[in-house]
């Protein structure tokens, strides 16, 4: 259509390659990176950005899960006996994901066609786009809303932690959290009172998909831990942080940003790992973060930020989305102007 000057691509999954068919190459292309589109890709597709996403503990259950349903058969069984979807949702379900699979194999684009033909890109992390330019030859794309992506503006009050309470532990149930291997750091420590580890597992298709099968291997004490198994409207989530004082995330990509800026604004002492992309980019930041690899003890437990530390963080992460309409119409603005000078 004439009508439309510039698409939009709220990530990029290799399902969607095939709307590049279509696309004119009057159109401006943009695309807001959401993680999994550049870190994970389907099977005889290389990732654009290759890491070492799973730890020691989480590797071998890899494994242990891929050697039992490494077909798909298997696959549609798994899903064929949810007890959380309706005989509809199955079907649905199962529709969507062999749709994408004819899809993938049959787009006429390759994952070089498509990346090369992106005008603008936003990443989560302005490391990745550094990341992108460096790994991927055929990247050309400059870069859009850099600093911070579209989004909602915060609006939490100042929060600091007086005492421990209690630990939140990763955002899913994904491979991506290494939840084993930080289980068997955290499981050593003692939490004081009435505290808890909590732990979201309400979406993901880990462990066969079934939250229980992570938490019978979790060596997590029953009594001390709370899985969060069912979906939590947002303000019922955000309630929960303000009885969380530390909180482990296990990423080694780029993931659950929002959980991590959602504890930054309210207070909450994070640990990630040194090798982590969140970990770098936060300290690129000036945030006081530490790492699960040499600072998370026992005695870190038992010490919160200081009010200088977590206010430090307050403001970074609520400047962050500081006029962010006011900056996203200015970039736009810009980019129709070189557009209209082609």
């Amino acid at each position: 259509s004439k009508k439309i000057d510039i698409i939009y691509f709220h990530s990029l999954p290799h399902h969607n390659y095939y709307l590049f068919d279509y696309i004119d190459t009057s159109k401006i292309v943009i695309w807001w990176e959401w993680g999994y589109d550049v870190y994970l890709a389907p099977r005889g597709i290389v990732p654009l950005l290759k890491l070492e996403l799973y730890k020691e503990k989480t590797q071998e259950i890899i494994k242990r899960y891929k050697q039992g349903s490494s077909n798909l058969i298997d696959k549609i069984r798994k899903l064929l006996y949810r007890d959380d979807l309706t005989i509809i949702q199955k079907i649905n379900l199962l529709c969507f994901k062999l749709m994408q699979k004819k899809i993938i194999f049959e787009s006429r684009k390759s994952q070089k066609d498509v990346i090369s033909r992106v005008d603008y890109f936003t990443p989560v992390l302005p490391i990745e786009y550094d990341m992108m330019k460096d790994a991927v030859s055929f990247f050309r794309a400059k870069p859009f809303m850099l600093d911070c992506g579209p989004g909602l503006v915060p609006t939490e009050v100042f929060n600091s932690k007086l005492e421990p309470s209690n630990v939140l532990i990763g955002n899913s149930l994904t491979y991506e959290n290494n939840h084993l291997d930080i289980f068997a750091i955290l499981s050593c420590f003692v939490l004081s009172n009435n505290c808890k580890f909590i732990i979201p597992v309400s979406y993901g298709d880990a462990y066969g998909g079934v939250p229980e099968n992570l938490e019978k291997i979790s060596g997590m004490p029953p009594d001390k831990t709370l899985w969060l198994k069912t979906f939590i409207p947002q303000e019922a989530y955000r309630k929960i942080f303000e009885g969380v004082s530390h909180a482990v995330f296990g990423h080694i990509r780029q993931q659950a940003m929002g959980n991590i800026f959602l504890c930054l604004r309210n207070g909450i002492k994070v640990y990630l790992y040194k090798d982590s992309i969140a970990y770098k980019q936060l300290k690129r930041w000036g945030y006081y973060v530490y790492t699960i690899d040499s600072e998370l003890n026992q005695s870190s437990l038992d010490n919160c930020l200081t009010y200088e530390q977590a206010y430090h963080n307050y403001v970074l992460a609520v400047r962050r989305k500081e006029n962010i309409r006011e900056r996203t119409e200015k970039e736009l603005s810009e980019i129709f102007v070189k557009s209209a000078k082609k």
